[in-house]
């Protein structure tokens, strides 16, 4: 093809150019391209333009508009389809007195699928309202389970100075299954790729609306916020959501900026159940109060790989509380936070990592803390872990702060891994290969009972049990006491006091001569006897610390093997220093399901003394 009356007006400009031609370029326009013959086009099939023929947007934003009945008419022809069809917006600015819609026209069971196509010239082709919209959305797709959906290189505008009023309750992009309230299918695939979206508003609607998807992937993408009337953040700049436990969203994030929100990235919704989020690459939540927010939502899988979360534009010095990264009312499992920058904290009422309650399968690792303020009042945090965390792995991480690292609920029951995340200390280079479900009894004030009883009936299926801490017994009159063990097969009652317990241990005492080693073995016995501890005349302050592992625990063939360490400091002269090391079996082929520590009988356990059961897969 070499004429130019056969080519478009830029590719005939082109044509005139090299052939050293001297015509006036105003002789051509923009118009369709007609042809007598047929005509091959190398590259995708031909677009619906909504500026050309009987759609006719304008794309100036101011003329009388157009744009919403162009932009309609081309969904609707999209919809009728049978295998997708592409949808272009040439450059322009697109003004919408009318909030167009796309409605997905197949049914489930339509195993053909199609692809829609919304593009534009990049980020010269905009979108934004004409006139204030409450609790709408600017362009809305409702799609079944066999669209796949494109959208990329637009910009999308949320707010507008139209009649002097800032619209504050507009959502940019809803991507959503086609029946909200009961859905039979999910979105297969879809992507959001170099798309600007902007907004200003003080309302809870997201500016991005993600809904019930098999996997979509928001890609060089940039959802940033501004700062409303009243100084106050954007709410919320991706909302996800979705509907039911049989259609889970699987999201990713890769090289996508979010800037200046309440919240960067948040369910938009407490029904929500998610297979899998990523936020991976040079992916950025910037100058949010609460980066990655999910709360009271299931997650299966949730990977935070290279991402950086800044604080640089905002001043958290007054703000209640600031968090990083938020995980709060799970359970979510299989968390991996790595290889993440976490800058500009301030020091003041901000967490980098926050995990609430009911996070399991946990590796933090080489991730880099930094704030921008020193803490002057303990309330800056690294980490903050909630209650019924497990298995927990930290790995080559750097703080550059002396933020801290605790558990979230102070007195609760959980671990404190780190009660002091020095600014000295720099890196927290700690690989615990034992990751661990953690019940922390400690006695705080007065006596503790009789015994000390850890019910571990939702324990099952670990490799292996572990029980670490230190006892003192209020035995009066004695330097030590003995120290023992009871199980059960139904939590913490029945332990069986009967026998049943068979054990073997060998001691350690010092004095003369250094080192006098000793034995003691049972069969049959009532209970398993772990050696002596420390009593109420021994030096002040000297508890003994003890280890001990149940292998097997959970299983139903074979007898259950204990193995222990005791050590203890009954007095600071001759025989003062004793250990412990020993192995048992408890008969019973039941699983374990509670564990009892116990002094003599009549006698309580002494006041601080403290034990811990991890679980170890």
């Amino acid at each position: 093809m070499t004429r130019p009356e056969m080519m478009s007006s830029s590719h005939a400009q082109r044509w005139y150019h090299q052939q050293g031609s001297n015509i006036d370029e105003a002789y051509f326009h923009d118009e369709a391209m007609n042809v007598s013959e047929s005509v091959r086009i190398g590259g995708p099939r031909p677009w619906i333009d909504i500026t050309e023929g009987h759609y006719g947007a304008y794309r100036d934003g101011t003329s009388p508009d157009r744009t919403y009945g162009a932009v309609q008419r081309a969904f609707d022809q999209a919809q009728a389809a049978a295998y997708g069809a592409r949808i272009y917006a040439p450059g322009g600015l697109y003004a919408l007195d009318q909030l167009p819609t796309y409605t997905d026209t197949l049914v489930e069971s339509n195993s053909g699928g199609r692809t829609i196509e919304f593009f534009g010239d990049g980020w010269g082709s905009k979108f934004r309202p004409k006139v204030a919209f409450a609790d709408a959305t600017l362009l809305r797709f409702l799609l079944t389970t066999n669209t796949h959906l494109r959208v990329h290189d637009l910009e999308l505008q949320t707010w507008s100075a139209a009649g002097g009023v800032s619209i504050t309750t507009l959502c940019a992009l809803q991507i959503e299954n086609k029946d909200n309230a009961s859905p039979a299918y999910s979105v297969d695939q879809g992507s959001l790729d170099r798309v600007r979206i902007t907004g200003l508003a003080e309302s809870g609607v997201p500016l991005l609306r993600v809904g019930t998807t098999e996997h979509f992937v928001i890609r060089d993408c940039k959802i940033q916020g501004h700062y409303a009337l009243a100084t106050d953040l954007l709410p919320v700049g991706i909302g996800i959501e979705t509907m039911g436990v049989n259609n889970p969203t699987q999201l990713m994030l890769f090289n996508t900026k979010v800037i200046g929100f309440e919240y960067g990235l948040k369910n938009h919704a407490d029904h929500l159940n998610m297979s899998r989020l990523s936020l991976i690459g040079n992916t950025s939540l910037s100058d949010c109060l609460n980066g990655l927010y999910l709360a009271g939502i299931a997650v299966t899988a949730l990977e935070v790989n290279g991402v950086r979360f800044e604080m640089t534009g905002i001043s958290m010095a007054t703000t209640p509380t600031c968090r990083l990264i938020y995980l709060d009312g799970g359970p979510i499992i299989a968390v991996e936070i790595t290889s993440n920058h976490f800058t500009g904290m301030d020091g003041a009422n901000t967490v980098a990592i926050d995990l609430f309650d009911n996070v399991k399968g946990i590796l933090i690792g080489r991730n880099s803390f930094k704030t921008r303020t020193t803490p002057g009042d303990n309330t800056c945090h690294a980490l903050k872990l909630g209650t019924n965390i497990a298995q927990l792995e930290l790995a080559g991480n750097r703080n550059h702060t002396n933020a801290l690292v605790h558990t979230d609920i102070p007195g609760a029951a959980g671990v404190v891994l780190f009660d002091d995340f020095t600014k000295d200390q720099k890196s927290l280079d700690v690989v615990d290969n034992t990751p661990r479900t953690l019940i922390d009894t400690t006695v705080t004030s007065g006596d503790h009972g009789q015994v000390i009883n850890f019910d571990v009936s939702s324990l099952q299926g670990w490799r292996a049990l572990e029980i670490e801490g230190e006892i003192r017994s209020d035995k009066a009159a004695v330097v030590s006491d003995a120290f023992a063990m009871r199980l059960s097969a139904t939590g913490v009652a029945g332990f069986q006091v009967g026998s049943g317990y068979d054990y073997l241990y060998h001691s350690v005492i010092s004095g003369t001569p250094v080192g006098t080693i000793g034995y003691k073995e049972s069969l049959n016995d009532t209970f398993v006897d772990l050696g002596l501890c420390t009593a109420v005349t021994a030096p002040s302050g000297a508890f003994t610390p003890f280890k001990i592992w149940l292998t097997n625990y959970s299983g139903t063939t074979n007898q259950k093997a204990i193995s222990w360490t005791v050590g203890g400091k009954t007095s600071v002269v001759t025989a003062g220093l004793r250990q412990y090391d020993g192995h048992a079996w408890w008969r019973e082929l039941t699983p374990i399901k509670g564990i009892q520590l116990l002094v003599s009988a009549g006698v309580n356990v002494d006041i601080y003394s403290r034990a811990t059961v991890r679980g170890i897969p």
